[in-house]
């Protein structure tokens, strides 16, 4: 019984000592694939919203400009282009299909990916497209591969 008690007593003392070094050890860092900013994000100005899903038109500038679609994308996200979500100026923002915004957002260490002025450059493609083309033209979907 004796030396129950002390096998006991000491398997207590190793789970303490352990319990304290991890409270001890700093809490792992972000994920490496991570470019968002830490500021706080301030909520981007409604009439700035509009302007910038009006004049996209709800396309993503992404598929426009990489994939030659320009189809409605109801479902997608005003991304801020420097990542600095407290940066709410208008030539900071772009309309961004869901897919797109994640592969934007996203670093992974063996390709290039994504670059800001890559995206500016096609957001401002995209918006000279617009306003050029009739109604309706600018509404058709990527031509498939011979």
């Amino acid at each position: 019984m004796n030396y129950i008690g002390n096998i006991n007593r000491a398997a207590a003392t190793v789970l303490s000592v352990r319990d304290k070094r991890r409270a001890s050890v700093a809490p792992p860092p972000a994920p490496e694939g991570k470019r968002m900013s830490k500021k706080k994000r301030k909520k981007t100005p409604a009439e700035t919203e509009t302007d910038i899903l009006y004049k996209s038109r709800r396309r993503c500038c992404l598929c426009l400009g990489l994939n030659d679609d320009s189809t409605v994308k109801l479902q997608g996200h005003i991304a801020h282009i420097d990542n600095d979500r407290s940066n709410n100026d208008p030539d900071n923002l772009v309309y961004l299909c869901i897919n797109h915004h994640a592969q934007y957002d996203s670093k992974t260490p063996l390709t290039k990916g994504l670059t800001e002025g890559e995206v500016k450059r096609y957001r401002d493609e995209m918006y000279e497209k617009i306003e050029r083309a009739p109604p309706g033209a600018i509404n058709r979907a990527p031509t498939p591969p011979p």
